[in-house]
């Protein structure tokens, strides 16, 4: 074999190497970037109880949060919300930093504040998360170290 020869079946392999480097490292992160989810979801504190649905859309940087919920005080339902917003966000590895684009005021907002982060309510307001792919369609979110959701791609949750 001719040192051209050698040298182009070099220059060959070095470019498949390039190309299957960056469909593995595609694989990989394409699901981070683009998928949606729901959940079933409830938080309390004190006699106050938000439950309900929540779906998140995460597309390249941007997304989109669907939530109808039921709001309880007292063990009686005081309202339903629903609610639909956007944000961006930014994903370093299983760390993302949503930024929300949308505010939402309601004469809800103090029952919802004492119960949901500012993220859900304020324009410009930040929430970060982890969010660990556990299987070919579920996602754990996970703030301060605490699993908040789990979050799942294949199965419509019906409401309560």
């Amino acid at each position: 074999m001719t040192k051209v020869k050698l040298a182009k079946w070099l220059l060959i392999f070095v470019a498949f190497v390039a190309v299957a480097n960056i469909a593995i490292d595609y694989y990989r992160n394409y699901p981070m970037e683009h998928f949606s989810c729901e959940s079933n979801f409830e938080t309390k504190l004190d006699d106050k109880t938000i439950s309900g649905i929540i779906s998140f859309m995460f597309n390249n940087g941007k997304g989109q949060v669907k939530g109808s919920f039921n709001l309880i005080e007292n063990g009686n339902k005081v309202a339903k919300v629903n609610r639909i917003f956007d944000f961006n966000y930014t994903r370093s590895g299983n760390s993302y930093l949503l930024v929300s684009k949308d505010p939402y005021n309601t004469k809800y907002t103090a029952f919802i504040r004492a119960l949901l982060p500012d993220f859900y309510l304020l324009e410009n307001s930040g929430l970060q998360l982890e969010i660990y792919r556990q299987n070919a369609s579920g996602y754990v979110f996970v703030r301060a170290d605490t699993t908040i959701i789990y979050c799942d791609q294949d199965t419509p949750i019906a409401p309560r």
